[in-house]
């Protein structure tokens, strides 16, 4: 059943899930607020109903915190890895984009060449003619 638990959600945006402690122990009884897919991929979100903070509760979360302190430890370390490589890609790709910038600056230079010396040709290939005639 979902129930609002004074307008709070967790970190996937999502209504919180009430739950009732089933494990014998201090807290049997208790309800919770939980978040709905913790099964599948917990953001840690967790809170009593009736707000009251026990000593097994603290254990328990100090548990999950360092936990979810690793996680994060290791979820940083993989984008440092990505970030480097990343950074490899675009260096790479800069250095390749100069190589075809000046490749078609190079071809560009050539086709100029080709038809300046192609109007030569034609040029004096008339004159040539018009000597040739006596016209």
């Amino acid at each position: 059943m979902v129930i609002s638990s004074s307008n709070a959600n967790c970190k996937h945006s999502l209504t919180p899930v009430e739950h009732t402690v089933k494990k014998n122990g201090p807290n049997k009884g208790r309800r919770f607020f939980r978040c709905a897919p913790w099964k599948n991929d917990d953001c840690g979100y967790f809170k009593w109903v009736d707000g009251i903070i026990s000593e097994t509760s603290i254990g328990t979360s100090a548990n999950h915190d360092i936990a979810m302190d690793r996680r994060m430890l290791e979820l940083n370390l993989n984008l440092d890895r990505k970030n480097g490589q990343l950074k490899g890609d675009k260096r790479r790709l800069k250095e390749e984009l100069i190589r075809v910038k000046k490749g078609k600056q190079r071809r560009g230079f050539i086709i100029c060449c080709s038809w300046l010396f192609f109007v030569m040709y034609f040029i004096c290939s008339v004159i040539f003619y018009f000597k040739k005639c006596g016209c």
